[in-house]
């Protein structure tokens, strides 16, 4: 049995699962090898995609595939079905990414896709569509000292003093190339071996407590925006809706008043800016150390 922790919870799995720092504690999510059932009752089918098909309800996620492992997630555990195929690479993405995302919403946290770091006891997410560079801009952080939180899958918890940040996978994954080129700023990585094709940061010290959210900051891939600014509330909360992980899910999760409420008193709380894009890594990651230091740091 292999313990870890993933955003507050701690997981108790069958299966090692390399993303995720260990921790001994008593269990909240078990992750067990066992049979899965074909179909859930009164489910609502909301995905298709490389001969998987998704089915849900409001506390249930099941997964079946021609050639993937059965999965099948509720509030407190997840069981996967090996007997025909095993947790290959692409099985594991999506154990660690939709799965363990049924599981945030379950457990009342708002799931994020975007990269976090930990800015002197401040949270940092950085938002952006793919290929925006957000892993390279929490991989430049790290870089200034400050430790990652989490990468693609960040969860927020409302309490009453504000959102916090809880700590999920604490390296970032690089293309490789992406990583390649980082090493020239002095940023060691280790290729994956659960996600071929990718590479990860050597981290040290990486940020294994919740932080409070101080800022968002939405990566722009266009040319449009020249500088840096502070988005007005409609802009924002649309930004934070449309990185919503998973949202489809929550949303036939029965999820959908949760997110809204809670983008919204996130735009309330937190300053939300748009950082410009930057034509090469260098300047990504002058973009990058100006905003912490301008932004966070002051």
């Amino acid at each position: 049995m292999y313990s870890y922790s993933i955003a507050g919870l701690t997981v108790h799995s069958d299966f090692p699962l390399p993303a995720l720092p260990s921790e001994e504690s008593s269990c909240d999510i078990s992750v067990i090898e066992g049979a899965v059932p074909l179909s859930l009752p009164e489910h609502i089918i909301f995905d298709t995609w490389r001969n998987t098909w998704w089915q849900a309800t409001l506390d249930s996620l099941l997964l079946s595939g021609e050639n993937t492992p059965s999965m099948i997630a509720q509030r407190g555990k997840i069981v996967i079905d090996t007997r025909k195929n095993p947790l290959d690479s692409m099985a594991y993405s999506l154990l660690i990414g939709p799965f363990f995302c049924a599981l945030m919403y379950y457990n009342g946290l708002l799931p994020v896709h975007g990269s976090a770091v930990n800015v002197d006891g401040k949270g940092v997410i950085f938002l952006g569509n793919s290929g925006s560079g957000k892993s390279t801009a929490a991989a430049f952080c790290r870089l200034l000292g400050y430790p990652i939180m989490s990468d693609d899958l960040c969860a927020l918890n409302r309490q009453d003093n504000g959102f916090f940040l809880n700590p999920v996978f604490p390296s970032v994954k690089l293309h490789s190339e992406s990583a390649s080129t980082l090493d020239a700023f002095g940023l060691k990585s280790e290729t994956h071996n659960y996600f071929p094709g990718y590479s990860s940061p050597v981290l040290s010290e990486p940020s294994d407590r919740p932080c409070k959210l101080h800022a968002i900051c939405v990566l722009s891939q266009t040319d449009q925006y020249r500088e840096e600014c502070l988005l007005e509330n409609k802009y924002a909360v649309n930004s934070i809706m449309e990185h919503i992980h998973s949202r489809r899910l929550g949303t036939v999760s029965g999820k959908a008043n949760f997110i809204l409420m809670n983008c919204l008193k996130l735009i309330e709380e937190v300053p939300v800016y748009r950082l410009p894009r930057a034509e090469t890594l260098a300047g990504k990651r002058d973009s990058v150390e100006t905003f912490i230091r301008n932004r966070i740091l002051n």
